[in-house]
C-alpha cells in the first residue's frame, strides 16, 4: 500500500528506496522498530567521535558562530591539504 509519504521519498517504484533492497519507506521504518523490538537493542552501531573528530566539530561550529572561515581561498585550503596529506 503506498501512501503519498512513500511516493515522494521513495519514488513511484518498489526497490528505488531503501537503498534498492525492494522496501518502501514504511516497511523500512516498520522493520527497523522490529528489530529493535525483537532485539531489545538499537539495530545500528553509534559510534562516539574520538579526540580529533570531536576538536574538527568545535573548530567548524566556532567558525559559523563567528561567521569566518578558516582558509582565505580554496588555493589556501588545497596547499594546507598537500602539506598535511600524510597525516
Amino acid at each position: 500500500m503506498w501512501n503519498r509519504w512513500d511516493s515522494c521519498i521513495c519514488g513511484p517504484r518498489r526497490g528505488s528506496g531503501a537503498g534498492g533492497h525492494g522496501l518502501t519507506a514504511s516497511e523500512a521504518v516498520r522493520l527497523f522498530f522490529h528489530r529493535i523490538a525483537v532485539d531489545q537493542a538499537f539495530p545500528l552501531e553509534l559510534k562516539v567521535p574520538n579526540a580529533r573528530t570531536r576538536q574538527a566539530m568545535a573548530e567548524s561550529e566556532e567558525m559559523m558562530r563567528r561567521g569566518t572561515a578558516r582558509f582565505a581561498s580554496a588555493d589556501e585550503m588545497f596547499a594546507a591539504l598537500k602539506e598535511t596529506d600524510g597525516e
